[in-house]
This record gives structure tokens, C-alpha cells and sequence, in this order.
């Protein structure tokens, strides 16, 4: 993989052939070119602050309290991935009063920056599509079962991801 954002020498040749035939392939001359990668906008803005925090019903998330328990700030890994392995209760996500739903958030101290899921009930926990304001207004559903897991939330492609330690 060639680094974003930095130039890169790569050598480029054509090399031709034709079906059936005894003659072998032809190569060109080959070309060196200078090329820089780059990445394509994210799908989602990142949260302006750098930041992210997994906020939610669970008592181990903090029961919806601003601001969320610093043990809940995501580790920016690139500038569109965070990452963060946290426990969580379990229990029953469907349930009306959200204590078992979470968000993300982009600010700590409120939620004018907030990702969300476009429905709790059709979400999977292990992840899928979020996004912020329009459609994506509902909680993710949380895990029904006890234990340790990483959240990955990709702004590139716009997909959050859980998997179970």
C-alpha cells in the first residue's frame, strides 16, 4: 500500500499478447511517474472536536450522564477511525426506556454531536450504516449478552462495527 498524501515513483508497462498465438508476449518500454494517493472525503464528518464517546443506558456506560465516563472516549486511530474496548451489562435493546441503547458522541458535555443508528429494532448490534441528523435519529441497540467489546467506527466508509472479545 503506498502512503496518502506522499509521493510515490511507480514504474508502469504495457504488456500485450494475442490468443492462440505461438508468439509471445510484447512489453513496452516501461515509464516512471510520480503519483501521490490520496483519500476519498469520508462518507460521515468526523467530529470536528477529535474526539468520541460512547454514551448509553448501560450503568457501565453511565446511564445517559453528560459528560460520559472518561473510560468511554474512543482512541482516534486515523482521522476517520476510532476504536474502543469497553464492558457492557447485556440485556434486552428493544426495551422503551433505552437503558439498554447507546450513542455516539462528538462533544462531552451535550448532544449537539450525535451519530445514531436510522432505527434501533433493524440495527444489528454486531454494526451497520450510522450517521448524523436526517434519517439517523434512533439509539443502537446494545449487546443482549454480558461481556468486553470493540467498537470500530469507520467515518470513511460510514459503518460502525462491534465484535465480542
Amino acid at each position: 500500500l503506498l502512503e496518502v498524501g506522499q509521493p510515490h515513483k511507480i514504474q508502469v508497462r504495457v504488456v500485450a499478447s494475442i490468443t492462440n498465438s505461438l508468439q509471445t508476449e510484447l512489453a513496452s518500454n516501461s515509464f516512471t511517474y510520480t503519483v501521490t494517493p490520496y483519500s476519498p472525503p469520508p462518507k460521515i464528518d468526523p467530529p470536528a472536536t477529535g474526539e468520541l464517546f460512547l454514551q448509553g443506558g448501560d450503568p457501565l456506560l453511565g446511564a445517559w450522564s453528560i459528560p460520559v465516563p472518561v473510560a468511554n472516549k474512543f482512541t482516534q486511530v486515523t482521522p476517520t477511525d476510532y476504536q474502543l474496548t469497553v464492558a457492557l451489562s447485556g440485556g434486552d435493546p428493544t426495551n422503551s426506556n433505552s437503558s439498554d441503547q447507546y450513542l455516539l458522541l462528538g462533544d462531552n458535555s451535550c448532544y449537539d454531536i450525535k451519530y445514531a443508528c436510522v432505527n434501533t429494532s433493524t440495527q444489528p448490534f454486531s454494526g451497520g450504516s450510522f450517521g448524523i441528523g436526517g434519517n439517523y435519529g434512533a439509539n443502537f441497540p446494545g449487546p443482549t449478552a454480558a461481556g468486553t467489546y470493540l467498537f470500530d467506527v469507520n467515518f470513511q466508509t460510514g459503518i460502525i462495527t462491534i465484535t465480542k472479545q
